[in-house]
Formats: structure tokens, sequence, C-alpha cells
């Protein structure tokens, strides 16, 4: 006789816990400098234009005045319904063609006041006030003269280009050299250049 009793018990506890953290700081930061500068000078002698074009706001509400007028004009003057497509041309057309009459007529009207000088005008050494400051490019002095207004208003040049006058500053007139007035505040120069 054999007697076999096997008792096998087993038990297995697994236990597993896992953390895991993960942090990440980030900073980014991007700083964009930009700078431009320009400078643009004109030598408005070199370019002889000595009148202004007419303001737009002028010649904005020109056009539109007349684009409309002009509109329901050929509404009613054009009867044939064929031709109604002409108002669509004409109207734009005439607006364009009168802005760029009364913009052509502006300049007529808004001739500047400077003028050439004539070299037999006994300019040299008279006194005038500043009325746009005077540098490097030049500037606008008011010297009395027997015209109706009394004054009379003419661009100059400084005798030195550093120099620097402000509105309302006395000056001299120096020289007048290929059509330009040079002035200086110091009297004394008109005396050295005769």
């Amino acid at each position: 006789d054999i007697d076999v009793d096997v008792d096998i018990d087993a038990d297995i506890d697994v236990d597993v816990d896992a953390d895991i953290d993960i942090d990440v700081d980030t900073d980014i930061g991007i700083d964009v400098d930009a700078d431009i500068d320009t400078e643009v000078d004109v030598d408005t002698d070199a370019i002889g234009v000595t009148t202004t074009p007419a303001p737009i706001m002028l010649l904005l509400s020109a056009f539109l005045l007349v684009f409309g007028i002009s509109g329901i004009s050929f509404y009613y003057i054009i009867t044939i319904e064929g031709l109604k497509f002409l108002m669509f041309l004409g109207a734009p057309v005439i607006g364009y063609l009168v802005s760029k009459y009364l913009n052509v007529a502006w300049k007529k009207i808004a001739k500047s006041q400077y003028y050439k000088i004539s070299p037999t005008l006994n300019l040299i050494g008279k006194k005038g006030e500043v009325v746009f400051p005077i540098n490097e490019r030049g500037g606008v002095i008011r010297i009395v003269s027997s015209t109706p207004m009394k004054y009379e208003k003419m661009h100059v040049m400084p005798y030195d280009d550093t120099s620097y006058f402000e509105r309302g500053m006395i000056v001299y007139i120096i020289r007048v050299k290929n059509n330009k007035v040079i002035v200086d505040i110091n009297k004394n120069l008109v005396k050295k250049m005769r």
C-alpha cells in the first residue's frame, strides 16, 4: 500500500507601484528690433519746380462730384437701352479730365513767390528777418521792399554751411552768387565781401 498526499499551495503576490513625474520648463524669448533710418535730400534748384500740385482732397472731391453729376446726366440723356453702358465709361473719364484740368489750373494759380534775383539790385547789406529757419539747405527771409505788400520774401542760403538761423533772427545779405542770396548774422562780413 502506498499512500501519497501532495499539497501544493502557491501564493504569488506581485505589487508594482510606478510613479513617473516629468517636469519640463521651457522659456523661449525672442526679441526683434528693427530700425530703418532713411534720409532724402532733394535739391529744389535742380528740379526747377516752383509750383505745388493741388491738394488731394480737392482733386478727390472734384472727381466724385463731376463723376456723380455726369453719371446722372448720362442716365437721363442716353435714352437707348443698348447705349446705357456708355455712362459707365463716360462718367469716370469726364471726372478724371476735370481733376486733371483742376490740377493744372491750381499750378498756374499757386505759383511760387520766389523769383530769380537780378544782379542789378542792390541787396548787399540789407537787413532781413528769418521767416523759415535757415540751415545748409536754405531758408526764407523777409526784407523791406517798395511793393504794395511792403515786404518781399526770398529764398536764401547761409554764408557758412554749418550755420543755423532760427525764425525771427535778423540776418544781413552778404552777397548774391549764382542767383542765390547768401546771408549771415555777422554784419562785418558785408564789408569784407565788397
